[in-house]
């Protein structure tokens, strides 16, 4: 059978589509292996002589030991730091002296319902995991700080305690149960389309790491970078 005049056989159209592929192949590879080698070696080249890599920030001990010694300077920085981060002190109990022996001090804040994305300047959420968990879910924290004397200073632990919001669902557990009752029964349930759950109460969650280190960084600025200034004298 002949071919018209015009035409190239199919094997001849098949060699010339695989030889074009096979050079498009070709030349993918030869501009993405240069891109490999950069990218295997994290654009090191790329980066300035005096670039400087960004530092770790490192972790405060919990209980923190402090520099400043005027109890009263210190827990007015303590409730300052409750304050900036949003929490609202529900008790405080101050350090006092009773002779040579001097108490604990401590502070409770009131729960807080945790900051979302929507919420950029709440600092009680930390970025990241924190932050999307309160808006995904409904969580709250409160604070507990506790202020000891330690050999002529003072040693602050800060403890955040986060807890998981545990709601009633409209307990529909089988189509039964969702028909109404003619029986004589009381019948107590409303049909109402836009009924949610009912907090039942809280389910705890531990302590939030995160959140109380960023207030113990905020504490050591205030205090072991801090020495409080005392009145000048008058002379008289």
């Amino acid at each position: 059978m002949s071919l018209e005049k015009g035409y190239a056989p199919l094997s001849e159209y098949r060699q010339d589509r695989g030889l074009k592929l096979a050079k498009f192949v070709r030349g993918l590879v030869a501009a993405l292996v240069p891109l490999s080698f950069i990218a295997i070696g994290g654009c090191a080249g790329l980066r300035p002589a005096d670039w400087v890599a960004p530092a770790v920030v490192a972790e405060h001990p919990n209980p923190m030991p402090l520099v400043s010694r005027d109890s009263d300077f210190v827990w007015d920085q303590l409730i300052q730091t409750v304050n900036d981060f949003g929490f609202k002190v529900e008790r405080e109990n101050r350090m006092q002296n009773f002779g040579s022996q001097q108490t604990i001090g401590q502070i409770e804040t009131y729960p807080k319902i945790g900051s979302s994305w929507l919420e950029p300047w709440g600092r009680d959420s930390t970025a990241g995991y924190e932050k999307w968990h309160a808006t995904i879910q409904t969580v709250q924290r409160k604070v507990v700080i506790q202020v000891t004397p330690l050999a002529g200073n003072f040693q602050v632990e800060v403890i955040v305690l986060k807890e998981l919001e545990d709601l009633q669902g409209r307990g529909v557990q089988s189509a039964g149960e969702s028909i109404k009752r003619y029986d004589g029964s009381i019948y107590r349930k409303e049909d109402d389309p836009f009924a949610f759950g009912f907090t039942q109460g809280w389910i705890p969650m531990g302590r939030d790491h995160s959140l109380e280190q960023e207030m113990l960084r905020q504490i050591h600025a205030r205090l072991n970078a801090t020495v409080p200034i005392s009145s000048p004298s008058l002379g008289y």
